[in-house]
C-alpha cells in the first residue's frame, strides 16, 4: 500500500499544472527506489516468473532511452546545421539576434561574436553586482581572449534573453538588424496562455515572427527521430533599408 501511495503522489504531482521540470520530486526517489526493491522482492518470493516479466517490462524503456540518446549524440545537431549555413550565407559581422540567456547562447547556433559583442558584454558584465549562475568577471575574461583565437566568420550577436528580453518586431527592422535566430528551446515556452499573459511582447513576438512581412525564413533545421537531434532552428532574415 505504501508503495501505491508514493507512485500516486508522483502521479499527481507529474500532472500539476507547474512551470518547468518538477524538480521538488527528487528527494522522492531514493523512497521509491527503497520502496521498489522491497515489493520486487516479495514478488520474487512468490512469482519467479511474474518478477522475471516484471524486470524485463521495466529495463525495456530505460534501455531503449539509454540506445537512441547514444546514438543521436553521434548524429548532427540541428545548433551546428544552423552555424555553417549562416557562415556560408550570411557575411561577417551581420547583426543577427539569436535566443540565448543574458551571456550564453545554448539554445541556438553556436556562432563566434565579434570583437563588438565581446566589449558588449564585457561593459555590461562591469556595471552589474550580480552575474548569471556560472558566470564571473574572471569567466568572461577567459571567454574573451579564448574568443580572440577562433578562426572563422564572426558575427555582431544580441540575445532575446531567454525570450523575454525582446523588443517590439519594428524595433528590430528600424535597428538595423540582418538576421533572427529563434530556438523551439524559447519559442515553445511562449504557445503556453499563462506565459503568453505574464511576458505578452514576447509571446507577440514569436506568433507574429513567421508573418510579418519584414521578416522573410531564409533557412531552418528541425530535429528527426533517429537521425538529427536539438531544438527547430529557424533564421529570419530582416528585409530593412539599411544598407
Amino acid at each position: 500500500r505504501g508503495l501505491g501511495d508514493v507512485y500516486k503522489r508522483q502521479g499527481v504531482m507529474s500532472a500539476a499544472d507547474r512551470p518547468g521540470a518538477e524538480r521538488y520530486m527528487l528527494p522522492i526517489v531514493p523512497a521509491l527506489w527503497l520502496l521498489s526493491a522491497s515489493a520486487a522482492f516479495e514478488v520474487s518470493q512468490k512469482r519467479p516468473l511474474l518478477m522475471g516479466a516484471f524486470v524485463a517490462l521495466i529495463t525495456a524503456i530505460p534501455l531503449y532511452s539509454l540506445v537512441e540518446q547514444n546514438y543521436m549524440w553521434t548524429r548532427p545537431d540541428t545548433r551546428v546545421l544552423a552555424k555553417c549555413w549562416i557562415e556560408s550565407n550570411e557575411p561577417p559581422d551581420s547583426k543577427i539576434l539569436l535566443d540565448g540567456m543574458r551571456y550564453r547562447f545554448i539554445q541556438s547556433p553556436p556562432l563566434i561574436p565579434n570583437e563588438e559583442t565581446i566589449k558588449r558584454r564585457m561593459t555590461r558584465a562591469g556595471n552589474e553586482d550580480h552575474l548569471s549562475r556560472g558566470i564571473s568577471r574572471r569567466t568572461l575574461s577567459l571567454y574573451s581572449e579564448a574568443m580572440a583565437t577562433l578562426d572563422g566568420p564572426k558575427f555582431d550577436l544580441y540575445s532575446t534573453v531567454w525570450g523575454i528580453g525582446v523588443e517590439e518586431l519594428d524595433y528590430y527592422v528600424e535597428s538595423c538588424f540582418g538576421y533572427v535566430v529563434t530556438s523551439s528551446m524559447n519559442a515553445d515556452r511562449f504557445m503556453d496562455p499563462e506565459q503568453a499573459r505574464k511576458y505578452p511582447i514576447s509571446a507577440r513576438f514569436y506568433s507574429e515572427l513567421p508573418e510579418h512581412e519584414k521578416f522573410e525564413l531564409a533557412y531552418s533545421a528541425e530535429p528527426a527521430p533517429w537521425q538529427i537531434q536539438g531544438p527547430t532552428i529557424n533564421v529570419y532574415r530582416v528585409l530593412s533599408s539599411c544598407d
